[in-house]
This record gives structure tokens, sequence and C-alpha cells, in this order.
């Protein structure tokens, strides 16, 4: 379970998310090659073009991601003021919560995975006015309803405590969780 979350007034917010393909050899260490890459790059991405993130992926598709082994979904962007950039490749997932809902990497390829050597990634953009941003793995996506995930979102709290309670959605009478469940939730604040 990995949570990056913030409630935004900075002007920026890199949105790096990686799902290492289980049943593959080294998923985890592909996962974090594409994390440690985006925060490498993320000062040259933060330009907000998503070409530059689908050379990105096309990169690490090719070197990093590849030398690890593995092989991962990912999401990754920019939101910035008016707009979310960036680009995904696999089934990990990115919701715009307005009306109407914006899945943001729609239509993109679900295989072949990054490391794979031929992924295509698929770039996206769209206006953006600070409307919660919820990028997440397909733990959350396959294993709580969208109805829930909705009502998580629109509960106003922080959003450290959105995402733990969105990851609680997927948890099994257990206690255990189905599946790994990565998220990245952004709320912008605006200062009063």
């Amino acid at each position: 379970m990995i949570v990056r979350s913030c409630d935004r007034s900075a002007t920026r917010s890199c949105l790096p998310l990686g799902d290492g393909a289980g049943g593959t050899a080294n998923g985890s260490a592909a996962a974090e090659a594409l994390v440690a890459l985006v925060a490498d790059r993320a000062e040259a991405l933060a330009a907000g073009n998503e070409m530059a993130f689908v050379g990105l992926l096309e990169e690490a598709d090719a070197t990093s991601v590849a030398a690890s082994g593995g092989q991962t979904t990912a999401v990754v962007g920019v939101a910035m003021p008016g707009r979310i950039v960036g680009a995904s490749v696999g089934d990990s997932g990115a919701i715009l919560f307005r009306e109407p809902l914006v899945d943001l990497p729609s239509g993109q390829a679900r295989k072949p995975l990054l490391g794979s050597g031929s992924a295509q990634p698929r770039g996206f953009a769209v206006e953006w006015n600070g409307e919660p941003l919820l990028v997440a793995t397909d733990g959350l996506f396959h294993f709580a309803s969208p109805r829930a995930i909705a009502a998580e979102v629109g509960t106003p709290r922080d959003c450290d405590s959105t995402a733990l309670r969105l990851i609680e959605l997927t948890r099994l009478r257990s206690g255990a969780l189905p599946d790994d469940v990565a998220i990245v939730f952004v709320r912008m604040v605006h200062p009063q």
C-alpha cells in the first residue's frame, strides 16, 4: 500500500504512479525505477507538455525500467493551474472528479507494459480548475465500486484521510487487501 496525497496550494504537483506487474519477476523494481526516473526529471517535465511524458515512458520502456528486469503500468503527469498533462500505459487509472467525470487515460493500451520493450504510451491533456484528481492502481479501481470511490472523494476532509479511506474500500473481511493499492490524490486548496 502506497499513498501519496496532497492538498495543494503550490503551483505544480508531479503525479508518478507505477504498479509492478504481478506474475512477472521484478515488477516492484520496475515500478520503483519508473517513479525514480519521474522524480529525477520532475523539474524538466514541469513545463507541461504531454509529449514529453510520452517520450519519458518510451525511454523508460527501453532503458531504466527495462533494465530492472520487470514490467509495470504507469500514469505520470503534472497538475498545474489551468491544466493536467501526462501519459499512461497499462490498467492503472486517473479520474478527474467533475461533471461529467473525466477518465484521463481513456483508451490507453493495457498491454504491452513498460519494461517489455514495446509499450505504447498514450498522452493526455485536460483543462483543470482544481477539481479532485485521483490517480490509482487497478487494486482500487477493480475492488471498490465507482459510487463508493466518488462518495469518499466528495467528502470534505484532508487528502491523506481520503486516500486512506479509499484503500479501506478494497479491504476484504479478513482484513487483507486483494491486490496492492497505490494512490496519488490531489485536491487544490484555494487560499482564503
